[in-house]
């Protein structure tokens, strides 16, 4: 049984979490209307998770931040379709922090008309 429990993952099932849009190098502009395939899923610990026999308040979760990859078996990095992969990494919360802060500068200099 996994500690985590999915969050915020992007992979069609729900009409306003699309799935990705597939990657198609990086000599290759994105655009909104290309082929979208794959997954994106986050994960948290649940507070009442006991970790070395303790266990934190049932709302909150413990610092520790699951993001798995499923790219579609279409994308291509130059060599032809990659298959089947799966990436999976865990960033604490300094990290997740850090994150945060990239995306949020990221998104401000976003050009609205470009959305």
């Amino acid at each position: 049984m996994s500690v985590y429990g999915s969050f915020g993952v992007f992979d069609g099932d729900e009409p306003n979490r699309p799935e990705p849009i597939i990657y198609r190098g990086s000599h290759v502009m994105p655009r909104r209307d290309d082929p979208r395939g794959g997954s994106l899923d986050l994960g948290l610990i649940s507070g009442f998770v006991t970790l070395d026999g303790r266990a934190l308040n049932d709302e909150d979760c413990w610092p520790y931040l699951r993001v798995s990859i499923d790219p579609d078996p279409a994308t291509d990095y130059g060599d032809g379709p990659i298959g089947e992969v799966h990436a999976t990494v865990v960033l604490d919360a300094d990290q997740v922090e850090r994150l945060l802060g990239d995306l949020a500068g990221w998104l401000a200099r976003v050009n609205r008309s470009a959305r």
